[in-house]
């Protein structure tokens, strides 16, 4: 189910945005595959995600500021 792991993906990526923020970074970029049309969903509409770029070669690029404690 999609759903499930992106609930599942997001608290990794909530992980790991803890890391990044005690490590001084402010934004990360991320790409996934435009043929993974599912996982593009959750991001967008699920986790609100934006598009930062897609390019020729097949993904899409996200931008995303590493939010403040």
């Amino acid at each position: 189910d999609v759903r499930a792991k992106g609930i599942v993906a997001m608290r990794l990526a909530d992980a790991y945005e803890t890391i990044l923020r005690e490590s001084g970074v402010t934004v990360y970029l991320f790409a996934v595959a435009t043929s993974n049309a599912p996982w593009l969903g959750v991001l967008e509409h699920r986790a609100g995600f934006e598009r930062w770029r897609e390019v020729d070669d097949g993904h899409v690029w996200f931008k995303r500021e590493v939010r403040a404690a």
